[in-house]
């Protein structure tokens, strides 16, 4: 009788050997799932060295140092970044964003590079002519806004309408004093030519810019502003960007 429960509890040898086959699979998926873990947590460690730890040892293939005193040897240069390129509507401008590089992780806008949304100058060039225009002879502001004026859809990059002008958000002081330039800050609101040329500065800093506009005939440009407690709109003459009227809109410490 022992014998023969023996027999019955015994593994026949070949599902005895499915059994070895499955667990020798099994081992081989185990190894695969730990070696590609291993290389996950390997990339992982090599991006957190690249760039939080030692960003200025592999600088970005586009990084590239520029002085803030053109021609004079010697001066302080800052790391900057050749960022993005767009096309000025209805026109042959293509302008590109230079931005500064900073240490840490960087924004998901640049793609996890040590550079982000700090634009500090730009550059237009202009098809048939030999040299591009910087726009700013140093680097020291800060672009907070770029929006091109144009009597079509604000995100349209095709079409028959061309852009009127541009115009910028700039942050020159650290008005409120957490030692650098940004959101933070009071700009300037400005207006260029599409190519570069003609920039303007409307005034001096405000607290906040709420709203740009600009008329059919493309002749105004208006401006919505929150400035000293009160809500002002600006109207603008596009031929020579200079201001036409103002008025109080309402009193917002009221």
């Amino acid at each position: 009788m022992l014998q023969g429960s023996a027999g019955i509890d015994r593994i026949p040898p070949q599902e005895d050997s499915v059994v070895t086959e499955q667990s020798r699979f099994f081992r081989w998926i185990y190894r695969a799932l730990a070696l590609s873990g291993l290389l996950i947590v390997s990339m992982i460690a090599y991006v957190f060295v690249r760039e939080v730890l030692f960003p200025e040892m592999l600088p970005s293939s586009r990084t590239i140092e520029i002085s803030d005193t053109p021609g004079k040897q010697g001066a302080p240069a800052i790391r900057m970044h050749v960022g993005s390129v767009t096309r000025i509507k209805g026109t042959a401008v293509k302008m590109i964003e230079m931005t500064t590089v900073r240490p840490g992780i960087g924004s998901l806008r640049s793609g996890g590079k040590n550079h982000g949304d700090d634009i500090r100058n730009l550059i237009f060039i202009v098809e048939g002519q030999a040299k591009a225009r910087w726009l700013f002879k140093k680097n020291t502001q800060h672009l907070r806004s770029i929006r091109q004026l144009c009597a079509c859809d604000e995100y349209a990059q095709s079409g028959t309408a061309s852009t009127t002008a541009i115009f910028l958000e700039v942050i020159r002081t650290d008005s409120d004093g957490d030692g650098g330039l940004d959101w933070g800050d009071r700009p300037i609101p400005a207006l260029l030519r599409p190519d570069g040329s003609g920039y303007t500065e409307l005034g001096p800093s405000v607290e906040d810019i709420l709203d740009t506009s600009l008329s059919e005939d493309r002749e105004h440009f208006g401006l919505l502003i929150n400035d000293g407690g009160k809500l002002l709109y600006r109207e603008y003459a596009i031929a020579d960007f200079t201001l036409r009227s103002e008025q109080v809109l309402t009193e917002l410490n009221r």
